[in-house]
């Protein structure tokens, strides 16, 4: 497989977030398409945050909605509490609608004037696939 060389902290924050689908894909993760996006935002923003990304350079929604989730889970870890975490809710539902409000999230095919909903405002997965 070839493809271009990494660099940077930003590309790698991206990188985590499509292995986070590929891993959805791979396990056939029965998770609703923007739920699969929200958490792939929040792996690339706990990625920026501790790897010490100036919050500036990825200020833009849904990264800056998925940093106040990121952010909630770690203080957590920083307090020294052990296990998984929940998210907070709110924090969470608004990521979830700015990603649903995003057009490339709406119409996934506008590019080729296919103005379809897309699976994240239907509700839907994606196809797991391989």
């Amino acid at each position: 497989m070839e493809v271009p060389r990494i660099l940077g902290r930003i590309e790698e924050g991206h990188i985590l977030h499509e292995s986070l689908h590929c891993a959805y894909d791979l396990l056939g993760t029965n998770i609703t398409a923007v739920d699969d996006e929200a958490s792939c935002y929040v792996v690339s923003a706990l990625a920026f945050l501790m790897s010490g990304v100036r919050p500036a350079r990825w200020s833009n929604d849904p990264f800056a909605s998925a940093g106040r989730v990121a952010r909630g889970l770690l203080a957590r870890y920083q307090r020294g509490e052990r296990g998984a975490h929940p998210v907070d809710p709110a924090n969470w539902q608004v990521l979830r609608a700015v990603i649903m409000m995003n057009p490339i999230y709406m119409f996934p095919g506008s590019a080729s004037n296919d103005w379809t909903l897309g699976p994240v405002i239907t509700g839907g997965s994606y196809t797991h696939d391989g």
